[in-house]
């Protein structure tokens, strides 16, 4: 992805280099947002199994406030729970992780 000012073009699907329609001015867009440095062949090494940390269960009374998308008050270490079904019997309880990644449990694209 090249840098300022078109990296904000990388995340949109017009300027994917899997895109290949012509939409800017009869030209693919994505040479617009990406450098293409080269290709691959062949197939990558399947990796070792997945390490599972299993974490405690909820211990606390009931379920923590239901998660609210767009909420600026969410900090690290807050709970939220998320209803699994329709008739809200069964729910998860959500934890926003530490001071690097909380203003992501803010926004609504990172809703758990």
């Amino acid at each position: 992805c090249k840098g300022w000012p078109f990296a904000g073009h990388c995340g949109q699907e017009a300027y994917s280099p899997l895109n290949t329609e012509k939409l800017c001015n009869g030209e693919p867009c994505w040479p617009v947002a990406w450098t293409y440095v080269g290709g691959c062949t062949g197939t990558i090494a399947p990796t070792g199994s997945p390490i599972f940390q299993t974490l405690p269960a909820w211990e606390l009374t009931g379920c923590p406030d239901e998660y609210v998308p767009d909420n600026p008050a969410y900090q690290p270490g807050d709970y939220v729970s998320v209803p699994k079904n329709d008739d809200n019997t069964y729910g998860v309880v959500w934890q926003c992780k530490n001071a690097q990644t909380y203003p992501w449990c803010q926004q609504e694209s990172y809703a758990p």
